[in-house]
């Protein structure tokens, strides 16, 4: 039963999007609107629950002071701050604002840039020139970096216009063909869950078991 019931529940609402989806049906429409409001409704009870099991969580580490305590006491006094903040004056006061300004938007600026630079580390050890696929593939991505950045432009002038194309006639065929399979595969994965053959979500093993 505790299987059962959250298949027919997601078949029943999966059902019922595609209904409002494909016919115009007002009673359907109403019902499948009411549904996305409890949808909203369960989403931020998920994230409280979130919230409460990350508190908990550095709690323990800070209490038994394990190896790395003082980022778990970090954490919590910045999420306390930003919970108490918005809740006792709203997201608009000059204290939260001063949260998100200085605090948050820089970290999550050194966090993007730290993620780009392993990224293009990544990408520069992962390049190797093993076949005439990854020959193409190493000089298109070295017209699309000259491109971005001034130099570029100063060593060749035709540069940004073939980094251009590269983007619109090769990358976009190739993003296309990814978006149409990834679109197949998740029709494909939806069947399966509103048939009841894909149950891994819900704890069980593939096919239903």
């Amino acid at each position: 039963m505790s299987r059962t019931a959250p298949f027919v529940i997601v078949a029943a609402v999966g059902v019922l999007m595609i209904i409002e989806g494909f016919f115009n049906v007002p009673a359907v429409n109403s019902l499948a609107s009411q549904v996305r409001q409890w949808a909203i409704i369960v989403a931020a009870f998920a994230l409280g629950l979130a919230a409460v099991n990350l508190i908990r969580f550095h709690t323990i580490r800070l209490v038994r002071r394990q190896k790395g305590w003082y980022h778990n006491a970090a954490c919590l006094a910045v999420l306390l701050a930003f919970a108490v903040g918005g809740i006792l004056h709203g997201t608009k006061h000059p204290v939260y604002t001063f949260y998100y300004n200085n605090l948050y938007s820089p970290l999550a600026t050194a966090t993007m840039g730290l993620t780009i630079f392993f990224i293009a580390t990544a990408a520069y050890r992962a390049i190797v020139i093993r076949n005439i696929e990854a020959g193409i593939l190493l000089v298109a991505a070295t017209f699309i970096m000259l491109a971005n950045v001034p130099i570029g432009e100063a060593i060749w002038s035709k540069i940004p216009a073939i980094a251009n194309y590269i983007n619109t006639i090769p990358n976009m065929a190739g993003q296309r063909g990814i978006l149409i399979t990834s679109a197949i595969g998740s029709i494909a994965f939806g069947l399966r869950v509103l048939l009841g053959l894909e149950r891994t979500q819900f704890g069980a093993g593939a096919g239903g078991s």
